[in-house]
């Protein structure tokens, strides 16, 4: 085993387009692209740690808490599974975490504006320093995302990464629940379309895309999440592209 993998694993990843993508862009995205291999592949490395990543914007350096953060990084800055350009501007970001995927898509350009959604309190904080720069461009919302409104039980752990609703996990909070029709209903009432919609929350992703309501579908452009989906699962209105992990859901009008 290394850094919680077999060796037959890190062995077939290169075999795997999008673990061969991921590493290529690695040299491209860190200053210092040896060291964060070592540590990513290892699992070892002090934490807090902040890596220099290359951005349209700049340089940035994130804060990452635990190595799980490190695979995140790579995830959304290098294999790219939210791939979006400049013309990303209104973004609804569903199970925003630490905040890396946000600080994603607000490098892109400089007048793109996110839409954050995150229930855990420990996300929060650490979401707020990995934003630091950006306040006037996104908005948090410490709720999760739901078919309702209500409250629920919500499922978290010490990495942060792999809590959610309706989690097995033992430790549990309660947190605030909005409708999923109710959030994008609220930002369709100050922008004309979302053009990114990023829904991550361990396990209810197709059901919170089933829920939205149809006029309210038909002004995003783009639709992000994590789950294995078929033509049949998805909108009319709708491509869809399944990349690795992630559904990516293009508006057939965009």
């Amino acid at each position: 085993m290394l850094g919680n993998r077999s060796f037959f694993k890190i062995i077939a990843a290169p075999f795997h387009s999008n673990h061969r993508r991921a590493l290529i862009k690695s040299f491209n995205i860190y200053t210092k692209p040896f060291p964060n291999l070592w540590r990513y592949l290892t699992g070892k490395g002090e934490y807090p740690y902040q890596p220099k990543i290359k951005t349209p914007i700049g340089i940035l350096q994130p804060m990452l808490f635990t190595h799980h953060d490190l695979l995140t990084i790579n995830e959304i800055f290098c294999r790219e599974d939210y791939k979006s350009g400049n013309d990303s501007k209104i973004v609804c970001d569903i199970g925003s975490n630490i905040g890396l995927s946000a600080l994603y898509f607000l490098s892109r350009s400089a007048d793109s504006f996110c839409y954050l959604f995150e229930p855990v309190p420990m996300n929060i904080e650490r979401m707020k320093i990995n934003l630091r720069g950006f306040e006037n461009r996104y908005q948090i919302d410490e709720s999760a995302v739901s078919d309702v409104n209500g409250e629920v039980e919500f499922g978290i752990e010490s990495t942060g990464r792999y809590g959610g609703m309706n989690s097995d996990l033992q430790t549990k909070i309660k947190v605030k629940t909005k409708s999923i029709n109710d959030v994008i209903g609220s930002i369709l009432e100050k922008h004309e379309f979302i053009d990114v919609v990023k829904i991550d929350t361990e396990g209810s992703e197709l059901k919170l895309l089933k829920s939205i309501d149809n006029n309210r579908i038909k002004r995003i452009k783009k639709i992000f999440l994590e789950a294995e989906l078929s033509s049949e699962e998805i909108p009319e209105s709708f491509n869809l592209f399944q990349y690795g992990p992630i559904a990516v859901l293009t508006n057939k009008s965009s």
